[in-house]
């Protein structure tokens, strides 16, 4: 970030740091955000959702759900050069079940950004309520190739 290069060049001193010093709570949170690049701000969300006992799904729902592949993929890039470890492996080693199984999906970076055709929506919304439809439970598998796989242009 240009501003923070100029900070420490006038001052002599990082501006992150300074920030982190010299405030508290919220407050903090978002000046040290806004001096982050989207893709490693991100990747600190994805983070802290994990570290630590327990995990906050919304946190990486709402990151992984919203991104493009290029998103995707520099989230990653950001997460392995900051953290030195895999976001996939983090967030498979935290999360578990049908959810484990979006998300690894998700992170993958595969979902088609063309949108689908109306035939192609019509047989996929007839998979998914067959895939739910008289069964204990529901066939998540399904769920999971079509809504992960294909992007709902609305």
């Amino acid at each position: 970030m240009e501003i923070a290069k100029l900070y420490k060049t006038t001052f002599g001193k990082d501006l992150v740091d300074h920030m982190k010093s010299e405030t508290g709570g919220n407050f903090k949170e978002v000046l040290v955000s806004l001096c982050n690049s989207t893709p490693n701000f991100l990747a600190r969300i994805c983070r802290n959702s994990i570290r630590g006992p327990g995990t906050s799904e919304g946190a990486l729902i709402n990151v992984l759900v919203g991104g493009t592949k290029k998103d995707i993929a520099e989230i990653k890039d950001a997460y392995k050069l900051k953290y030195k470890r895999e976001l996939e492996e983090d967030i498979a080693d935290d999360t578990s079940g049908a959810l484990k199984h979006v998300l690894v999906s998700l992170i993958q970076g595969n979902r088609s950004e063309e949108g689908v055709s109306h035939g192609q929506a019509v047989k996929d919304a007839e998979d998914l309520f067959d895939a739910g439809k008289g069964m204990w439970g529901t066939n998540e598998s399904t769920f999971n190739k079509i809504l992960v796989s294909r992007s709902l242009n609305t």
